[in-house]
């Protein structure tokens, strides 16, 4: 295996699971860099909320940190292009592919996405969703208001020009 063969093996293997793509010519990130926010399979985040706190329009309400509605959406739609990646690279292979992928993310106080998870999906591709929840926890908020946390739901309603056709 020539040496050249052997660093895109080696940037490959470091970047399975992560939530950010490498540029090519870039080197892979180091361990401790990599991101690790995904949780398959996991409950809602509204169980982590302490009580007397409820979810109200995707938003959690009461508790310490927030954040503006339309801070949120700016930096959701200044990301889209990674969701759009995501959506795209299953699209290839299934052209007819269309449909809704809800995910729910945490926002630490530091503006870090801390959890990330797919809440409900009727685009019927696992490899999309799986991408499009791990792409949201390289994903950067302002920092919280008060600090806290915020849980976010969000959804991305995803159809091709080709689905649109039939």
């Amino acid at each position: 295996m020539a040496k050249e063969d052997l660093f895109r093996v080696l940037v490959v293997a470091a970047t399975i699971g992560c939530s950010h793509t490498i540029a090519q010519g870039r080197s892979a990130p180091t361990p401790a860099a990599k991101q690790t926010c995904y949780r398959p399979n996991a409950e809602p985040f509204v169980s982590l909320l302490p009580e007397g706190m409820s979810l109200e329009e995707g938003v959690a309400k009461g508790i310490v940190g927030s954040l503006e509605k339309e801070d949120i959406r700016h930096i959701i739609r200044s990301k889209i292009y990674e969701v759009r990646e995501c959506y795209e690279r299953v699209l290839v292979r299934q052209p007819l592919l269309n449909g809704r992928v809800t995910i729910q993310f945490v926002i630490a106080g530091d503006g870090t996405v801390s959890d990330s998870r797919l809440d409900s999906s009727t685009l019927g591709s696992a490899a999309a969703e799986t991408c499009i929840a791990e792409r949201a926890c390289g994903w950067r908020f302002p920092p919280t208001n008060g600090g806290g946390r915020v849980i976010v739901t969000y959804p991305f309603n995803l159809t091709s020009s080709k689905s649109g056709s039939e």
